[in-house]
């Protein structure tokens, strides 16, 4: 409703009193770019919007063209002022399958390869980056046993699907503790056994961990002007599992490539590994 961008803009000029305040907003509309640009546009209206394109049931499969075609989408509205509206990606959230189990070829299982390379990707993506919960461990969707469902939509599809709570199952915080250290009490949903070797205490006492690259990427990523500000180049590949761009920022350019797929890709006279990528600047994956 039009009246909605005159409400936002007495809001944000109250949240701009106070210090790292930031608003975002969930939009749905028939054109949700357009909408986005519209809301977030300048500096009197929400700071960006969320975004679930990556989320959707054509995505299945994970291919540059998933990760590709909505961020063009965005980019190539003729009504979008780059320097005015911003954009979000997600990969996961509380509706959807975990994207470490969604885009790997079992279900409920996981890759960390895969894990730390959608890690890497999203913070390569021009705009705001949502990490859902439990994504900075890498974890699996959760598989519920019938009688522990809670979401009513899983109950009434049982078993041809479980609905939303494989992907809003408790934090394992310490796989040692009663509940995993999430609550003194039984939790609302079970920790399954498939995320107790991923629990945090775990993972911050290896450095190969999930928890360890998010951390130093995210890190690193902080201090890249070019993925923090930086214009987004697509460069079309021909192979659906190549997925390569580049990020620019004044005169600094930092060049990624990544292999979405678990075999061995040949491409741009770099060999890839599986659920590879090459950042300019960022280590050896």
């Amino acid at each position: 409703q039009p009246e909605n961008l005159e409400f936002l803009k007495d809001l944000r000029q109250l949240t701009d009193q106070y210090p790292d305040r930031f608003m975002i907003g969930e939009i749905g509309d028939d054109d949700p770019y357009a909408r986005t640009i519209e809301y977030t546009s300048g500096s009197a209206l929400l700071h960006t919007a969320y975004n679930t394109m990556m989320m959707s049931g054509t995505s299945k499969t994970l291919t540059e063209a998933v990760i590709r075609l909505p961020v063009e989408q965005f980019m190539n509205r003729p009504t979008l002022d780059k320097a005015a509206a911003w954009p979000s990606w997600a990969f996961s959230n509380h509706d959807v399958v975990r994207a470490a189990s969604r885009w790997f070829k079992e279900p409920f299982a996981h890759d960390s390869r895969l894990s730390k390379m959608l890690i890497a990707l999203l913070g390569c993506l021009p705009g705001t980056v949502f990490l859902y919960q439990g994504e900075e461990l890498g974890l699996p969707e959760a598989q519920i046993p019938f009688e522990k469902l809670q979401d009513p939509w899983a109950k009434e599809t049982y078993p041809l699907w479980q609905g939303r709570d494989g992907c809003r199952t408790p934090m394992p915080w310490d796989a040692g503790a009663p509940h995993c250290g999430f609550s003194a009490h039984e939790p609302w949903l079970p920790i399954p056994e498939s995320h107790l070797p991923l629990d945090v205490r775990s993972q911050k006492n290896s450095h190969n961990s999930c928890w360890h690259f998010a951390q130093e990427f995210l890190v690193w990523r902080k201090n890249n002007a070019a993925l923090v500000k930086g214009d987004c180049s697509f460069h079309l590949t021909g192979n659906s599992n190549i997925l390569d761009f580049t990020r620019s920022y004044s005169a600094n350019d930092t060049r990624c490539i990544f292999n979405l797929s678990p075999e061995v890709q040949i491409y741009d006279e770099h060999k890839i590994l599986p659920y590879g990528f090459i950042i300019d600047g960022f280590g050896d994956a």
